[in-house]
């Protein structure tokens, strides 16, 4: 029901059942499903919240999908919160990512243009940077993982809230030592 980016983690929804499926599909589409990823982060927020909102435009370069911020009416919406600060050199933090928006690569571009790219970005990251920490701290992963998702909504009469949580994968913990 729901798409990550290949390297991104988490959780991704599943229905058996058509009719809800279309319901759940709905309300992807009409912005009514809560998100929440977690991402680690070059650099440290300048606030410990802040609201994104950028416009995006999505190209094809080569057959793959490029993104890039433009000037226009904002598309792309996400609230950003400091979770946690990475102990040392160099400069990184854990954010609470909560799209209400869902553009291709949206969340990696919005913070790559804030100069917070998403630490193991291969197309919008630090390159140079990311070759250093994955020396360092011998992983390559990108540190985007789909943390948490809320649906609600009404199937054949019944209210349904539904919450899913996909623990943080120890790569995160580690990195952020």
């Amino acid at each position: 029901l729901n798409r990550l980016d290949g390297p991104t983690s988490g959780v991704i929804l599943l229905s058996e059942n058509p009719d809800l499926a279309r319901l759940v599909k709905d309300a992807f589409a009409a912005h009514r499903v809560e998100k929440t990823y977690a991402a680690l982060v070059k650099g440290i927020p300048p606030g410990k919240r802040d609201s994104w909102r950028d416009c995006l435009a999505v190209r094809k370069r080569n057959g793959t999908l490029r993104t890039q911020t433009t000037r226009g009416k904002p598309n792309a919406f996400v609230d950003v919160d400091l979770l946690q600060r990475g102990s040392g050199p160099p400069a990184r933090a854990l954010v609470a990512l909560k799209p209400t928006t869902g553009r291709t690569h949206q969340l990696r571009v919005q913070c790559a243009s804030r100069r917070l790219p998403i630490i193991g970005d291969a197309t919008y990251g630090d390159f140079r940077f990311n070759r250093e920490f994955r020396g360092k701290r011998g992983t390559g992963r990108l540190f985007l993982h789909s943390w948490k998702t809320r649906v609600a909504t009404n199937f054949k009469g019944q209210a349904i809230d539904f919450m899913v949580e996909s623990p943080l994968p120890d790569a995160f913990t580690v990195a952020l030592r």
